[in-house]
């Protein structure tokens, strides 16, 4: 009976002793079913993400971070990559403090692609920056990252890709269990898009697919921090073809922003006029009045067929 007492106070004591440790936030981690029970003096917030695209048109804030509510949902089938890296630091440089993959399920609705992803953050400031494209032909995985040691992080890019970048920085976790972080990502390539009109008199019996004349280039960078795209280009160049809206004469393609060679922006388009059957037309395309395509931009053409053809640059809207 004695030595149960003194066991009972020695347990009491040695309860007390490690509750005036942990200070007050005493908190309780089962890291295995079968190693013993652990203390850690921070409640880890499990991260989960939501996400959405801001339209071609829709007008940015001049915060980053903060854009109108004109947004749409992230479409499903999408993979992500995100980046979380101390908010002490900027600009980013070095290994992130973590990296995961994400996919989004349905629309705006994302989840990791392995529960090795699952992000649980000690409470702090972070900076998070994600990156995905839209493929118009299939979905791929976004391409890997790439340091040179000097200025932060970048992704290697391909043409006739819309990707999608979104950073924010200054990200608050609190202690709360979970945090729903909302990316809204934003188009970073320029677009062109054509409709081809038919003038009075004529119509257009069908289209066939029409290209661009494009400039082959070489390292194409995205910096990850601030989402801006570096480039070089090499002389020659070649063409592309557009891409069709279902149901329309519109034609669009999405291109790393450039610069025309010579000024000059070239179009081949196979056209049916009037039943004729089908015949190739060059079209010179008015170059923008900064003489490049800017990054985040969508340039908006109509071209008319007739006895002559000619185009006319409608509109430049901000993606």
């Amino acid at each position: 009976m004695k030595k149960n007492i003194i066991h009972t106070i020695f347990s009491v004591i040695l309860f007390l002793f490690f509750i005036g440790c942990a200070g007050g936030n005493y908190h309780l981690v089962i890291e295995d079913y079968y190693q013993p029970l652990t203390t850690d003096d921070t409640i880890k917030s499990n991260v989960t993400f939501t996400a959405e695209v801001i339209p071609r048109g829709g007008t940015k804030n001049v915060s980053r971070g903060a854009y109108t509510p004109d947004t749409i949902p992230l479409p499903e089938n999408r993979v992500i990559h995100i980046y979380i890296y101390d908010g002490e630091y900027t600009p980013i440089t070095g290994t992130p403090i973590n990296f995961v993959i994400y996919s989004s399920t349905s629309a705006g609705i994302v989840a990791p692609t392995s529960a090795q992803y699952d992000i649980n953050l000690d409470p702090g400031t972070y900076n998070f920056y994600a990156l995905t494209e839209l493929n118009h032909d299939s979905d791929k995985t976004p391409p890997f990252l790439y340091s040179d040691g000097t200025d932060g992080l970048k992704y290697m890019l391909s043409d006739n890709l819309d990707y999608l970048w979104w950073g924010y920085e200054g990200i608050v976790i609190s202690d709360n269990e979970s945090t729903n972080v909302n990316m809204q990502f934003q188009h970073i390539c320029t677009q062109i898009q054509v409709t081809f009109i038919a003038a009075s008199g004529h119509t257009i019996t069908s289209i066939s697919t029409p290209n661009i004349q494009y400039p082959s280039n070489t390292d194409i960078y995205l910096q990850m921090a601030n989402g801006s795209i570096t480039t070089s280009y090499t002389l020659a160049s070649g063409m592309m073809n557009l891409d069709s809206i279902p149901g329309s004469n519109t034609f669009y393609i999405d291109l790393i922003p450039f610069e025309p060679p010579d000024n000059t922006m070239i179009m081949k388009v196979p056209l049916n006029l009037d039943n004729k059957g089908i015949s190739w037309y060059d079209v010179n395309l008015p170059i923008p009045t900064e003489g490049v395509y800017e990054q985040g931009y969508c340039y908006m053409y109509d071209i008319y067929f007739g006895e002559t053809t000619r185009a006319t640059l409608t509109n430049s809207l901000i993606y």
